[in-house]
């Protein structure tokens, strides 16, 4: 085996490990914006109105409500963002690389994961500044909330 040989199975060992990671990570990210949206629920439906006795409380305790909902919103696109992409495609790979040779096919294949993991990767960033602000929505909501009472 020659050195380009060894370069592609050392590039191939290195992009699965990290397509592992980052799908890890998508997972994760997912799952605290769940747990941010069932709790954002469960808080508004337990303070729907504002039954506060002063007016300066009544106003912490709507301006908590909105960072509540600011927070909401921010979750949301978390869950519902752009597809991650699962290359390389089976179909695709097996009509355009039937016929080559196996270097080509590795090299192939290789530059399509490294293309998938990039792309995947822009979106994971994505998600993750979603869900900063989410948490920063829903601490300022919930500190406003707790002032209000």
């Amino acid at each position: 085996m020659d050195n380009r040989e060894k370069n592609i199975k050392l590039f191939f060992e290195l992009i699965e490990e990290r397509m592992s990671r980052l799908f890890n990570a998508i997972g994760i990210v997912e799952t605290k914006a769940g747990i941010i949206i069932a709790v954002l629920s469960i808080t508004l439906t337990i303070f729907p109105t504002g039954s506060v006795n002063y007016t300066s409380n009544q106003n912490s305790f709507n301006l908590s409500k909105l960072f509540l909902l600011f927070s909401l919103l921010s979750s949301v696109p978390v869950i519902f963002t752009e597809k991650y992409r699962d290359d390389p495609d089976v179909g695709k790979t097996f009509k355009k690389y039937i016929d080559t040779d196996n270097r080509e096919l590795r090299e192939g294949l290789l530059q399509k994961l490294i293309s998938s993991y990039q792309i995947s990767k822009s979106n994971l960033e994505k998600k993750v500044v979603f869900l900063k602000y989410s948490f920063l929505f829903l601490g300022i909501g919930l500190i406003l909330l707790i002032m209000s009472k």
